[in-house]
């Protein structure tokens, strides 16, 4: 797995743990596995705007392939 990936893992998890504790504090029924996966989809979508808004401005490519090597996807 791309070393960057992994650290988008790690974030989403730490935010998960952290939002599900605020929310069974607060008597909710929280899903944490709902919660990291939608915070770990957030933050790869986000890092992938990022690139796009970086990469495409200097004309380094189309930005699929940016993006794809930016997470070492390979095509």
């Amino acid at each position: 797995m791309n070393e960057r990936i992994k650290v988008l893992a790690e974030q989403a998890d730490k935010w998960s743990a952290e939002e599900y504790h605020q929310l069974f504090l607060a008597n909710e029924s929280p899903d944490r596995q709902k919660l990291f996966k939608e915070k770990f989809a957030e933050l790869i979508v986000r890092e992938c705007a990022d690139c796009v808004d970086f990469y495409t401005s200097d004309g380094n490519g189309p930005a699929s392939d940016v993006i794809l090597n930016h997470f070492g996807v390979k095509e």
